[in-house]
């Protein structure tokens, strides 16, 4: 089994790219399979799952619409999948389940790749600006929280790739490096 963790502070376009591997391994095959392992939301793909809810028009899409809670059951998730279907990926990010503890159990289990996604601030602004105008709430104390814990992961768990996420091109190529980790 192979777990490919998506990182990084509010803002720096983790579902956005989730999203986007969903779409294309759905087109032309209607929509992508929703399915929940005893009430956690996960969507199926050719090579194996992807955790987390991503209907249209959800403001807290991926992990972030799980249960705070939620950790146990994901556990529990994952080693059904590395028992019943060992050859299967599972694909994940957000906040919700991108902990050091949680890292580490995933890479006891399966082999791991981890990437963090990182923005130039501006960007993260403009972006954060959007999302309000939109309805979706913004708290500072959260944002500065979130930044920091990302970068304790980075310092404490090796091997994490860092993705710069501020353009269309950076966008694009990110796409292709975590599908390749997925679909490999």
């Amino acid at each position: 089994m192979k777990i490919i963790a998506i990182g990084g502070a509010p803002a720096t376009g983790k579902s956005t790219i989730v999203e986007t591997i969903i779409k294309e391994q759905s087109e032309g095959k209607g929509q992508p399979a929703i399915t929940d392992f005893k009430g956690m939301v996960y969507t199926k793909i050719p090579t194996g799952y992807v955790l987390g809810t991503y209907e249209p028009g959800n403001m807290f899409p991926g992990t972030d619409g799980l249960s705070m809670s939620v950790m146990p059951l994901v556990k529990e998730f994952l080693e059904w999948v590395h028992s019943s279907n060992p050859k299967a990926h599972v694909l994940f990010e957000g906040d919700r389940l991108f902990t050091r503890d949680f890292l580490v159990f995933c890479s006891t289990i399966a082999e791991v790749k981890i990437f963090v996604l990182v923005t130039p601030p501006d960007l993260t602004v403009k972006r954060i600006h959007e999302r309000q105008l939109k309805g979706k709430p913004f708290n500072l104390v959260f944002y500065r929280g979130r930044v920091t814990k990302i970068s304790r992961i980075l310092k404490e768990v090796p091997g994490i790739t860092i993705l710069h996420n501020g353009t269309s091109v950076q966008f694009s190529n990110n796409i292709v490096k975590i599908q390749k980790e997925l679909f490999n």
